[in-house]
């Protein structure tokens, strides 16, 4: 009796587009409950060497990742919404290899551990996120982001409304 392996059918791997790429890792930089969470978070987004410019001047890598760490002070959690995007794929940036752009427009509420009231104080971030991705081509002739070496954005942090605890909302 000859025994023949059946074999699974080929499921394609989604490959994230950059805009996914892009909104998946801000939101994994906003959520991360950790510090350890938060550089590993922030290592595999950003590239090391990343071009950064906030609010039109030029910072570096890392004080781009403490503006980021400092506006998730006290962070009990975050909700992070996306409300537009536009992307190339195929960009021509020098000395990029094969660069893609992206943009997206989000605002990240963080709810703070501070109380008031017994409901938690927030914060609003609201930002433009532009960046330049490097990616990597698969032996299909796919491209894949891999980490982005350019920023320019446009951020605003404001106190946010103090969320009042409720039947529905109680005090943690």
């Amino acid at each position: 009796m000859s025994t023949t392996a059946i074999l699974p059918p080929k499921i394609p791997i989604p490959i994230p587009t950059l805009t996914q790429f892009v909104e998946r890792n801000l939101t994994a930089l906003f959520g991360a409950a950790t510090a350890d969470e938060f550089n590993e978070a922030f290592d595999t987004f950003i590239s090391r060497t990343a071009n950064i410019t906030v609010n039109g001047v030029h910072v570096a890598r890392g004080e781009f990742m403490a503006q980021i760490q400092s506006d998730r002070f006290a962070r009990e959690d975050s909700d992070v919404k996306f409300f537009g995007a536009v992307e190339v794929a195929d960009a021509s940036v020098p000395a990029v290899q094969n660069p893609g752009v992206v943009g997206v427009f989000y605002e990240a509420t963080i709810f703070e551990t501070l109380r008031v009231l017994g409901g938690p104080a927030t914060r609003i971030v609201t930002a433009s996120f532009n960046a330049i991705v490097e990616q990597t081509k698969e032996s299909s002739g796919v491209l894949v982001p891999k980490q982005v070496v350019a920023i320019n954005q446009v951020v605003s942090v404001k106190p946010g409304e103090i969320v009042l605890p409720s039947v529905n909302n109680p005090p943690v």
